[in-house]
């Protein structure tokens, strides 16, 4: 049966809960308070805790706060206890990330129905968890591997090219043999870095100091920054001219340049990757006003004329997934 831990610095309040939650089959622990709820769910996590928003020193707010800046406790279902239906309470407590609340006074069967709708919800998320990490398996023992080999296989000929004499003394082929093992060590690099920015992002935690890293803002000329990911892809792809570029004059936007930058790239090098060097490219952004009135949403569209995809395969695009 489900571990549950009540925290509640009010006696009589928390052992009526844990009375009830026995009765009915749970392991039940019991902290008077905010400190000892956190010591006890790092050393021996529970399935699911409910916590009372108003307590001394740390508030349920600051549990919960706590809990999800680590990996351990980050996905424990959390209740919320709160004495009245404040509904300014309730929402701060939803968007701090709590997964349902009860409003005193309660009935036993709201109590009941409310854990087990939550341990309910929490094994669908786990299983469908497993299922997502064995396809990443799949995809990673199909796909990874062959990405790697490419551009290797690519360092290792060019290499065996260099060491026989007639091209040694050939300074222009020696050059070009060179540029292409370039080449083929910045693709191997690129898939690397991939590789390891998506086990990072996987990990990051709310509240984390990389998150606040990945979401601070800066100034980014939209220009600037295409035209250098297209000049770049350009020429990697030999699509030299090919691509056409539509911005609105002179747009500067707020926003995480990494972020930006890493989204920007990834699509325009799919779109290069998978078009006819003779086919064209166009890249465009519009700007719309959005809610609330006082900001903008900015659209980057990137558009070829690649072999097309099936809805099926959409649905399915995923990390390291690939299509014929």
């Amino acid at each position: 049966m489900a571990n549950i831990l009540i925290v509640d610095d009010q006696t009589s309040a928390r052992e009526l809960i844990a009375d009830t939650l026995i009765r009915e089959g749970f392991d039940v622990q019991q902290a008077a308070s905010g400190k000892i709820a956190i010591e006890i769910a790092a050393h021996q996590p529970p399935d699911l805790i409910i916590c009372d928003i108003g307590m001394p020193g740390l508030s349920g707010y600051d549990v919960l706060t706590t809990l999800r800046q680590h990996a351990a406790t980050s996905l424990i279902p959390f209740i919320f206890l709160t004495a009245c239906d404040d509904a300014q309470s309730l929402r701060r407590g939803m968007a701090m990330g709590a997964d349902d609340y009860l409003v005193k006074p309660f009935t036993a069967k709201d109590l009941i129905q409310t854990i087990n709708a939550r341990i309910k919800r929490q094994t669908q998320v786990q299983a469908a968890s497993e299922a997502k990490l064995s396809t990443l398996r799949h995809s990673l023992t199909l796909a990874f591997p062959h990405e790697l080999k490419t551009p290797l296989h690519g360092i290792h000929g060019f290499a065996q090219l260099l060491k026989l004499g007639a091209i040694a003394n050939d300074p222009d082929k020696v050059r070009d043999i060179a540029t292409q093992i370039l080449t083929s060590a910045e693709r191997l690099e690129g898939l690397i870095e991939n590789f390891l920015l998506y086990g990072e992002l996987t990990q990051i935690l709310p509240g984390s100091t990389r998150l606040a890293t990945l979401q601070s803002v800066d100034a980014i000329s939209l220009a600037s920054l295409l035209k250098d990911i297209l000049k770049r892809k350009a020429e990697q792809y030999n699509h030299r001219n090919t691509y056409q570029l539509h911005l609105p004059a002179k747009l500067i936007f707020i926003g995480s340049y990494f972020v930006v930058s890493k989204i920007a790239e990834e699509v325009i090098d799919n779109g290069f990757k998978f078009s006819d060097p003779s086919t064209p490219i166009v890249i465009s952004a519009t700007v719309t006003r959005a809610a609330p009135a006082d900001s903008d949403q900015l659209t980057l569209e990137v558009t070829n004329q690649g072999r097309g995809m099936t809805p099926s395969e959409i649905d399915a695009i995923g990390a390291y997934r690939q299509f014929h």
